[in-house]
């Protein structure tokens, strides 16, 4: 077996690599261990690969870049060895790990630990996967630990700590919260807009747009969410707020635990933050109209250009000069860049309002309800039938994986079992150890990618049968609209939108303002 100095030879050149997994960590103590190490020898770093804020349990080598950096350029010969503090640097996950070193020793590359002073590659991967469970063991031991003692603080009604919520600041000496008058503004404002029925990403343009008052930070939708989920702002702190590894996801406010919080001055009453929250709740559980009724740019998604087949997007160009007078205009745009299709959004509404509208409208108006209700509802049942088939193809397919897996760690078993029993090493062995056991690998990401997508079209059956096949919510949302006279249904934004996105495919228009439409279902006699 290898050992570190021969690796290290005279005039070798690697590569070192490190992971921090917040951005409150340093590399400085993994950086000085690994330079420190390589003094010992006549070698040289002639490349770093830092991953900040990148949590080995929470982020698959694809989500951290310099890893997969790394991994390009070893691929490439660039280097001799790579070096680094410690193997849960590198991974958390057992199957991982098998990858890095399968695609190591396939570039001849090998890795040094430097807290160990050993080859990872040069460890027995069956031996190493059986230590690798350990770690992952531990690290979810590690964030047992931690949640628990989240949850004891938030039984006390204690501060968790971390970054200082928007609208507070603290003092560094007493440690007691203050809230900032200017920023206590924007968070009413925030909850204010929301509860008059706008979204996360309208309410941060609206704040982005009047920068001169809100001059901190640029605003995104995560963290307009982010303040409107929170009930910091009612004087509560909680634990169990957010999915475990979901980001930003909120979890069932069943599943929070809350208490109050002394240290915290309130912005708002604990009744008003529950009012928004339940208005949260209803959107996110679809029990009020989805945002697709909402928008003004009525055609959004539903337009097409003849000439190349791409949406036309809607674009505000629209400015205010210093006089107050308003310049530009909103326009329908083609989303080709080489297409210069365009029209003025009244123009295209108009155009769309005389010829495919009415058109529609007539054929909606000769058809009875019963006829209309029969022929969505097979619209719905024929997408239900065409998920459910690709859902048994995906499972069908994940156990098919699961046959081969078998197999395959039989015959691992097997060639384990003869390396055993051979006095001398048998150079066939191992090649074939490792094609198996990335064979094993390449299944499990297999099944991962297919239980991912099964969970995916479950979710959408659920809602055409929760929700779009709710004889009552068609009946609302559908039916009502169609009873309108042609004469009003343009004074109606909303009910436009629901008429043409529950009834229309497409809509297709060339340069001359020409239409063409494809139906959601027949409306033919």
């Amino acid at each position: 077996m290898r050992t570190v100095r021969d690796v290290l030879e005279k005039g070798k050149k690697g590569a070192f690599y490190a992971r921090v997994s917040s951005d409150r960590q340093t590399i400085d103590a993994q950086r000085h261990h690994v330079y420190e190490f390589i003094k010992n020898y006549e070698c040289e770093i002639v490349g770093e690969y830092v991953d900040h804020g990148k949590s080995a349990f929470k982020k698959t080598l694809i989500q951290r870049p310099q890893m997969m950096a790394l991994l390009r350029d070893v691929e490439q010969g660039k280097y001799d060895f790579v070096i680094t503090y410690a193997d849960d640097r590198l991974a958390r996950s057992e199957i991982e790990h098998a990858q890095i070193r399968l695609l190591m020793k396939g570039a001849d590359t090998d890795v040094i630990l430097t807290s160990t002073a050993e080859l990872y590659t040069e460890r027995d991967i069956i031996t190493q996967l059986i230590r690798e469970g350990g770690t992952r063991y531990e690290v979810e031991r590690i964030s047992a630990r931690t949640k628990d003692a989240y949850n004891q603080r938030t039984d006390y009604g204690e501060w968790m700590g971390g970054p200082v919520p928007f609208g507070y600041e603290q003092d560094e000496k007493t440690k007691k919260f203050s809230i900032l008058k200017d920023e206590r503004e924007i968070v009413l404002k925030i909850y204010q807009l929301y509860q008059s029925g706008e979204g996360f990403a309208d309410i941060a343009k609206k704040l982005n747009e009047q920068k001169e008052k809100t001059n901190t930070m640029v605003w995104r939708k995560e963290r307009v969410k982010q303040i409107l989920t929170n009930p910091i702002y009612a004087g509560y702190v909680t634990s169990g707020r957010l999915k475990s590894g979901s980001g930003n996801s909120i979890e069932d406010l069943s599943k929070w635990k809350m208490a109050q919080c002394k240290e915290i001055p309130p912005i708002m009453t604990q009744e008003e933050w529950f009012a928004t929250f339940h208005l949260f709740e209803k959107k996110r559980n679809k029990e009020l109209p989805p945002k697709q009724f909402k928008t003004e740019y009525v055609l959004r998604d539903l337009i097409y250009c003849k000439k190349c087949d791409h949406p036309l997007l809607p674009k505000n160009q629209e400015t205010t000069g210093g006089n107050g007078k308003k310049y530009g205009m909103k326009k329908y745009m083609c989303s080709n860049k080489t297409c210069k299709t365009w029209f003025p959004t009244e123009e295209l509404h108009t155009l769309v309002f005389d010829s495919v509208m009415k058109e529609v409208t007539d054929k909606v108006i000769s058809k009875s309800q019963t006829e209309l209700m029969y022929e969505i509802e097979q619209g719905l049942e024929k997408d239900i039938k065409r998920i459910q088939k690709e859902i048994q193809r995906l499972k069908q397919q994940v156990n098919d994986s699961l046959v081969w897996i078998k197999d395959a760690e039989r015959e691992i078993d097997e060639l384990y079992n003869r390396k055993k029993r051979l006095v001398e090493a048998d150079p066939e062995i191992d090649p074939l150890l490792d094609v198996m056991l990335d064979y094993r690998v390449h299944l499990l990401h297999e099944i991962k990618g297919s239980e991912e997508l099964i969970v995916k079209k479950e979710a959408e059956v659920k809602r055409i049968e929760e929700v779009d096949s709710n004889q009552r919510i068609l009946e609302k949302n559908v039916l009502q609209a169609f009873q309108i006279e042609f004469a009003n249904i343009q004074t109606d934004v909303k009910k436009v939108r629901q008429f043409l996105v529950y009834l229309i495919d497409k809509i297709i228009i060339d340069q001359n303002g020409n239409t063409e439409y494809i139906l959601k279902i027949n409306l033919e006699q």
